[in-house]
């Protein structure tokens, strides 16, 4: 009986001390993918990410392309699996054969439209005294966003005040009225948009964002929002001879205004109805007749006192907008280590586009997102430094279009092959080598992350203490987070995530996000962090508990 038992003991003793070795052999592992995490593997790519050899990586520009080869060349050398398309190559030698094999990019096109020659319109009116035409002046008396496709509408005009339809409220300000094949004049907002105050916002308020369904599905063909005094001041055309701000000196104002818009080649055209802003003194033209004008009826509305609208008859216009279209490629770039469980995806991601030139001037974008793509590399370097496989598969994104409206994010959860796989996880770097003006010790920063995973939160606060991060979190839950960055592509997939910015600096969207300005220090604890926090995911149960 002894004998049995010393060799229960012995085995027990055994297990146990290989169990210990398992723990101390990850932890092993785990220490050398955080010491390939240093100064000098953050600031090489960085500063040349962000130099002007790039161009402000603009989507689809020559300086993006650059720094998508250059991207490549360093998961290259970290030895990052490639995860995007098939290229087949055709031998020079010999047309029968051919190589295929993936590469790194995940290409797809996008239209880029620009406003074309042609921004015109013509109100005519027809009354007993005869007809008159009254042509309007672009960026005086209306301006245009950029159209989907160039447009030419003409029809009668009709007024429907503030187009609020919300019978359970108690403003119907459509009913009555026929709005198929009409132009709509329209005040922008709700009663008592300009009375923040008043009853009419207090009960309207939310009632702004659903105006063109109302319209949309009345037949309307197109609507002239009456402009605000900000918007009038917007289209002022003449600049100061020499403009000097604190971030930038020279004789031309950078004007974003004149950035290009781009988006997805779509099978049918759009259903956004179509919008022209108008001035006041236009609007109040189109209903002289009625007896109404934009501030008496403004003023009336926020109130609750809606004065009995009359069809104003005899009054159409004339609408024309062009643009001028291209078919542009954009790629993302997507690496992999695979994981034990194959078909069990993370996705660390962040984009590498920026807003090119502008006026002449390059916008380095060093912290917007140079900071977060160097971010992602490096998180490849260190998982690799680890020399150990990882339990779930470990995807390294970089999207482009991020500043066109999320486009490369929404692309790869929409439209690849990776949409049906199973990814679980989202960790997004956007700006994380910087501090808010408010933060004067550089030590803050912001993490949204899904609510349902609070353990996000924990494993979080654990890492900075074990392991000695000076750095103070702001934790953010969401239901559904949502935001100007390309986790929000995931979020709308309900994949648990968490996103991570260092702060807002003044130099956002600025000549002066420059790589002089980086918090080196700063960033490479954002870096660590990112690191410990997907080593316990990737390789524990933190997914497994809502809790």
């Amino acid at each position: 009986m002894k004998k049995h038992l010393l060799i229960g003991f012995l085995l027990l003793a055994c297990f146990s001390l290989q169990a210990q070795n398992k723990v101390t052999e990850k932890n092993e592992s785990k220490l050398k993918g955080l010491s390939a995490i240093t100064d000098d593997a953050v600031r090489g790519p960085l500063e040349f990410l962000a130099s002007p050899w790039t161009e402000g990586r603009e989507t689809g520009s020559r300086g993006s392309f650059m720094a998508a080869d250059y991207i490549v060349s360093m998961l290259k050398v970290y030895g990052i699996t490639p995860l995007g398309q098939f290229q087949r190559t055709v031998s020079i030698q010999n047309l029968l054969s051919t190589t295929s094999g993936r590469t790194y990019f995940q290409d797809f096109s996008l239209i880029e439209a620009s406003q074309g020659d042609v921004q015109k319109i013509t109100v005519s009116f027809t009354d007993g005294t005869g007809n008159r035409n009254i042509d309007l002046n672009y960026r005086t008396d209306f301006n245009f966003g950029i159209p989907e496709i160039g447009w030419d509408v003409s029809a009668p005009v009709i007024f429907v005040g503030y187009g609020i339809a919300d019978d359970a409220k108690g403003l119907n300000e459509l009913k009555g009225l026929n709005l198929k094949g009409k132009i709509v004049l329209r005040l922008q907002g709700v009663p008592g948009t300009n009375y923040p105050k008043s009853e009419g916002m207090n009960k309207f308020g939310a009632a702004a964002y659903t105006k063109d369904d109302f319209l949309l599905q009345r037949g309307a063909l197109a609507v002239m929002d009456v402009a605000t005094d900000d918007d009038v001041q917007n289209w002022a055309d003449n600049y100061p001879l020499h403009y000097k701000t604190s971030v930038y000196e020279g004789n031309t104002l950078p004007d974003f205004l004149k950035q290009k818009r781009m988006r997805f080649p779509v099978d049918t055209l759009s259903a956004n109805l179509k919008r022209v802003v108008i001035t006041k003194r236009v609007a109040n033209e189109i209903l002289k007749a009625s007896g109404i004008t934009v501030d008496s009826y403004s003023k009336d509305a926020a109130r609750l006192k809606f004065p009995v609208l009359k069809n104003i008859t005899g009054i159409n216009a004339n609408i024309i907008a062009s643009v001028k279209n291209r078919i542009v490629k954009a790629r993302n770039i997507l690496g992999i280590i695979e994981g034990e469980i194959k078909d069990e995806y993370i996705v660390v991601g962040g984009h590498y586009d920026h807003l090119g030139i502008l006026n002449g001037f390059i916008y380095n974008g060093a912290d917007d997102n140079g900071s977060g793509t160097v971010g992602i590399l490096t998180l490849a370097k260190a998982f690799m430094a680890t020399g150990v496989k990882p339990k779930r598969s470990i995807i390294f994104a970089l999207w482009t279009g991020e500043e066109k409206g999320l486009l490369g994010s929404n692309y790869f959860v929409n439209n690849s092959s990776f949409k049906d796989k199973k990814i679980v996880f989202y960790l997004n770097f956007d700006m994380i080598s910087r501090s808010a003006p408010e933060d004067t010790i550089g030590k803050s920063f912001r993490m949204i992350y899904t609510k349902a995973f609070p353990r996000f939160e924990e494993i979080t606060m654990n890492n900075l203490k074990a392991n000695g991060i000076d750095l103070k979190p702001n934790f953010v839950p969401m239901e559904i987070p949502r935001g100007g960055s390309d986790f929000t592509a995931f979020s709308l997939k309900n994949i648990p995530l968490m996103t991570w910015n260092a702060g807002h600096p003044l130099d956002y969207h600025q000549l002066s996000d420059e790589v002089s300005k980086v918090d080196w220090p700063k960033m490479v604890k954002m870096i660590k962090l990112g690191f410990l926090d997907v080593w316990d995911i990737v390789n524990g149960d933190v997914l497994d508990a809502k809790k």
